[in-house]
């Protein structure tokens, strides 16, 4: 880069230089480790930084901003990164803590306390918040979404439902904000040992804001859906009757948060559990004791 700079007389003159670049990028990365015996879930968080500019940054000060900052211009695309550390690399001064956030526009601004070297196509791990610790509710969710404007062509395969922590930010003026990312979610064996359970990405999440992480699926735990009848009452109006059967495999008692994502205007007529309206879902909780299987029916009309 070529720069050209005109002065009235001569004599030292601090210059000031600020231009936007692409091939610096960054993202938050999460750890979170859950206690089943109380609960409660302990979030560590990151800031991974990707240099593929072809520049290298020595002694570099590093603003980091969160939130979905809106660009006209097409970004160019990234360059390999050749020499790219690997994702779960030493963090770079991990004993200097996190950095200070400030309110900007809308976003949020974090302010490295330390400088950093950012060779060209590597990776750069720091911390970005104290480990924070919330208390976070474990659930089965399966999610259906019957036919209901039609007959059914055999039935469904069964599934496993999906393993779910919903838990609450902290809120308050002392509480940090969560940035958008991937958590990576570990928990304690019989021997106290650390063992992976799985990685979901969280939105970024405000102070006092609801989260889930779905870890992944069930084992033991099935979901079992069949259409049991159909009836077409006009061009407008359709009743299905439904049968939902969960089936627990495991050595305890298990809950299982069924959820249907029932198409058009929708009323239940007949179940023989207590149902709710969840998001526009029909919603069951439905409890199945260990090496057993517990049934669902429900009878539906919908208008379209």
């Amino acid at each position: 880069m070529t720069l050209a700079v005109a002065v009235d007389a001569a004599g030292p003159r601090t210059l000031e230089l600020r231009y936007l670049t692409d091939g610096l990028k960054w993202r938050p990365a999460y750890t979170a480790k859950w206690s089943e015996a109380d609960g409660q879930l302990a979030l560590n968080a990151w800031a991974v930084v990707d240099n593929s500019t072809g520049t290298d940054f020595t002694g570099a000060w590093l603003r980091l901003v969160a939130g979905q900052v809106n660009r006209q211009s097409a970004p160019m695309p990234p360059r390999p990164m050749a020499r790219a550390m690997k994702a779960e690399g030493a963090m770079l001064a991990a004993d200097t803590g996190p950095p200070a956030r400030e309110a900007l526009g809308g976003y949020h601004l974090y302010r490295l306390p330390v400088t950093v070297d950012l060779a060209d196509g590597t990776s750069q791990q720091v911390p970005l918040l104290a480990e924070i610790k919330v208390k976070a509710e474990r659930k089965l969710v399966s999610e259906g979404y019957p036919q209901a404007h039609g007959q059914a062509r055999g039935d469904a395969d069964p599934t496993h439902p999906l393993v779910r922590l919903d838990f609450t930010a902290p809120g308050g003026d002392k509480a940090e904000p969560l940035p958008a990312g991937t958590v990576r979610l570990y928990g304690r064996d019989r021997l106290g040992k650390a063992q992976f359970l799985g990685e979901d990405r969280i939105d970024d999440t405000p102070r006092g804001a609801k989260a889930s992480l779905d870890a992944g699926r069930a084992f033991d735990v099935t979901v079992a859906r069949a259409q049991t009848a159909f009836h077409r009452e006009s061009r407008q109006v359709f009743e299905s009757g439904h049968r939902i059967t969960v089936h627990n495999g495991g050595l305890r008692p298990a809950a299982v948060e069924v959820l249907e994502a029932i198409p058009g205007d929708w009323t239940i007529l007949d179940s023989d559990r207590a149902h709710e309206r969840s998001g526009g879902r029909a919603r069951w909780l439905v409890e199945v004791a260990a090496g057993a299987d517990a049934i669902l029916n429900y009878r539906v009309q919908v208008r379209n």
